[in-house]
């Protein structure tokens, strides 16, 4: 059966219903904020730690490739207006034949082509070392290599290689 209601026992009135939609929206929006806030921080965090493993990957790998070519003469520096640009070009001799490596930036990316020497450069067959939009060097006369790599939204990043050998 219906029940009659007392004088004291009403439901809510309009006035603290809209308080309490006022505070549930204000709360809601902090917390859309917040979320939003830490998704951009991630993915900027994210970001800058891809770029660094991508500049750790290119520093290494031209470091140990020059150390590992450390002799008289088989290291050279260009810098040119033709193809590849910018590079560093390593001499080797491979089983009575001297073959030219290569490295240098194309497309947004770090590469490496070996090709025989006297053969013109042709970057058809490199692949990628890493992900970089720029390298640029600079010779020291005294057998240090400053190489400068640059990459998008981000701080170069610059390291020197020093060789033992004359070049």
């Amino acid at each position: 059966m219906l029940k009659k209601l007392k004088g004291n026992e009403k439901g809510y009135s309009l006035v603290e219903m809209a308080v309490g939609m006022l505070l549930l929206l204000i709360f809601g929006t902090a917390l859309l904020t917040l979320t939003a806030s830490s998704a951009g921080s991630y993915e900027r965090l994210v970001n800058e730690k891809a770029i660094d493993t991508e500049f750790r990957i290119a520093s290494s790998y031209l470091t140990t490739k020059l150390r590992q070519n450390d002799r008289s003469g088989a290291v050279v520096l260009i810098s040119q207006d033709t193809e590849p640009g910018v590079a560093i070009k390593i001499s080797e001799d491979l089983s009575g034949e001297i073959y030219e490596t290569w490295i240098y930036v194309a497309d947004g990316f770090l590469k490496e082509v070996m090709i025989p020497a006297g053969v013109a450069f042709d970057g058809d067959y490199a692949f990628v070392i890493a992900e970089i939009d720029q390298m640029e060097l600079i010779d020291d006369e005294e057998g240090v290599i400053g190489i400068e790599l640059f990459k998008e939204g981000s701080e170069s990043q610059l390291f020197w290689v020093a060789l033992m050998s004359d070049r």
